[in-house]
């Protein structure tokens, strides 16, 4: 059984197509388990069959899907490295804030945009900035933010952080974003749509957790549910049971409601036959719980 976070040694058997024409690197690993990770993020790594390489535990999916990230040839975290600058230009966020963003490239040439936050020092093409290397991911470093010149603040995916709700505001997208901080001063954007339930407010310090990061760099934040645990048990009621013709003969999808008065609706392949059921709380996704039925 492998953890998150955990390294473990792999082999490298061979490379495969899969059926939707994507190229992955076939791994050997704990356990004599198989794994797969994708060719195109790891192109410079110098990977061929038979060769033995160090993988984190990346993460584990509620379906049990393992991913890795190999260790980089040339970087490790943590630790800063100098990176050249490619441009910078002003831009505004998603929140409609103002700041420079900087594009660099790494020794792999992977060009890797952030947000520039060292105040009165703006970075020039072709000059070359230390940066602290917070995560490395698909391949590519992700970089710790810089408030102050040097100061590193590291980040770790499925751990629980402090934030601040600041203030609430539209982005040019349209959708309401709630603006936070972290207990360093970084700022974070959590969407509004998924948590109003929760009924956080201008001030309010709560707990979240890094669920992971997007394809940009940005951490994607999931508040602590106010009214769901992972892995706790959870007492429902049946209101209707409703007949899905389309996912066949015998196909239920029951609605079912919990203490609070929300609503779940969870597919089941027969009627139940109790005024409540017991189920258990898979994951908590988007202010949602995921319930498997007992």
């Amino acid at each position: 059984m492998v953890e998150e976070g955990k390294e473990y040694r792999f082999r490298i058997e061979k490379e495969t197509i899969t059926p939707d024409n994507k190229n992955y690197w076939v791994l050997s690993g704990p356990g004599e388990k198989r794994f797969l990770i994708p060719v195109k993020y790891y192109r410079g790594y110098g990977f061929e069959p038979g060769r033995e390489i160090i993988c984190r535990i990346d993460r584990i999916n509620c379906s049990g899907q393992v991913f890795l990230e190999p260790r980089h040839p040339f970087y490790e975290e943590g630790r800063k490295y100098p990176f050249k600058v490619i441009s910078s230009v002003q831009i505004k966020d998603e929140t409609g804030t103002s700041g420079l963003s900087v594009v660099v490239k790494d020794l792999l040439d992977n060009l890797i945009t952030i947000d520039w936050k060292v105040k009165d020092e703006v970075p020039l093409p072709g000059q070359e900035i230390a940066l602290p290397i917070e995560r490395i991911y698909k391949g590519k470093p992700v970089f710790a933010a810089k408030g102050k010149a040097g100061e590193f603040r590291g980040f770790r995916t499925g751990k629980y952080y402090d934030f601040t709700l600041l203030r609430t505001r539209k982005g040019p997208d349209g959708e309401l974003y709630y603006i936070v901080t972290d207990p360093k001063g970084e700022i974070h954007t959590v969407p509004v749509k998924y948590y109003e339930h929760y009924n956080l407010k201008q001030g309010t310090v709560f707990r979240g957790r890094i669920v992971k990061y997007s394809s940009d760099g940005k951490r994607i934040i999931e508040p602590k549910s106010p009214f769901y645990r992972q892995g706790a048990f959870i007492r429902l009621e049946v209101l209707k049971a409703h007949t899905d013709t389309d996912a066949g003969e015998n196909a239920l999808t029951l609605e079912l409601k919990d203490k609070y008065g929300f609503i779940h609706y969870i597919s089941s392949d027969k009627l139940p036959e109790k005024k409540y059921l017991r189920g258990r709380v898979k994951r908590i996704k988007k202010g949602r719980p995921e319930i498997v039925l007992l």
